[in-house]
């Protein structure tokens, strides 16, 4: 699939059993690569608080130009990340 072999090339670690993959620090542009991969591939940023939000469709997450990240949750408020604090970026397990 696109979409893994797009996170894959851009991880610093990838762990399959698990599904996780752990960069040394989350570029901007990567989350784009992730947004834009055809077939969407759905993930879940998961911050240094413990806090996970999941993207489950490219319409989730925005990454603007100037590499702001803003979460927008149809059931909960927008929340703009800030790419330091995101300590994993989660793939469903496959099965």
């Amino acid at each position: 699939m696109a979409g893994d072999d797009t996170a894959i090339r851009i991880s610093r670690e990838v762990d399959d059993a698990r599904g996780r993959l752990i960069f040394a620090i989350v570029n901007p542009k990567h989350l784009k690569e992730l947004l834009h991969a055809d077939p969407f591939v759905p993930f879940s940023l998961v911050l240094a608080t413990g806090k996970v939000y999941h993207v489950t469709n490219p319409d989730v997450l925005n990454v603007t130009m100037q590499g702001q990240i803003i979460h927008e949750d149809v059931h909960g408020p927008t929340t703009y990340i800030n790419p330091i604090r995101i300590t994993e970026v989660l793939k469903p397990t496959q099965t």
